[in-house]
């Protein structure tokens, strides 16, 4: 895979389509994107890392989600 491979994201949740942009800031075997991406949220999980109960305690107003995710790669 080099640097602008449109490239095939997926798991067992789902998959997207993107370009690759192959850096040395990212470490092999590591996928890494900005939340937003349109069919980003099919491949991770969003499970809360707060349970509900917990989270009047904090000074925000909702729970955090956990965006992780095991994915493969392969070219588009």
């Amino acid at each position: 895979m080099k640097d602008g491979d449109a490239i095939r994201i997926y798991n067992q949740r789902g998959e997207m389509r993107a370009r690759a942009r192959v850096t040395d800031d990212v470490p092999p075997g590591t996928v890494w994107m900005r939340d937003g991406w349109l069919g980003l949220n099919t491949l991770t999980e969003g499970a809360a890392v707060i349970p509900d109960d917990a989270v009047d305690i904090f000074g925000f107003s909702g729970g955090q989600a956990s965006f992780d995710a095991a994915v493969e790669v392969a070219p588009a």
